[in-house]
């Protein structure tokens, strides 16, 4: 079934969360250090010059209507999206998921963003 922010939602699925509730929830981990960032991120905050800094700066003011949560089905969690500028003014997509009863934040990847795209 498909629901009204365009996200797909299986029988076995729960609902994703709200955009301000995952903005809440991913900017309490990235302040308490309940974060995880996976080797995928950190190779691309490298190669895109962006920081952990950076990432807070985008949860914390970024927009999350752009793109609506995503179900990945190898991992079984909603993926979420914030995009905005980084501190350099440079915009930014980052995506991370939430792990059930958001016992663990995964940040999975961040993007260049340009125009509606990802660069």
């Amino acid at each position: 079934m498909i629901t009204r922010n365009g996200s797909v939602q299986g029988p076995d699925r729960p609902k994703p969360m709200g955009q301000n509730v995952a903005k809440a929830v991913a900017s309490a981990a990235l302040s308490t250090g309940k974060a995880y960032f996976t080797r995928h991120i950190r190779e691309r905050m490298e190669k895109r010059n962006f920081d952990g800094n950076d990432v807070k700066f985008v949860i914390d003011n970024g927009d999350y209507g752009k793109f609506p949560p995503e179900w990945d089905e190898r991992c079984g969690h909603y993926k979420y999206s914030a995009v905005g500028p980084d501190l350099q003014g440079r915009r930014l997509m980052v995506v991370f998921m939430i792990e059930e009863n958001a016992s663990k934040i995964i940040f999975v990847t961040g993007l260049r963003y340009s125009k509606g795209k990802p660069v």
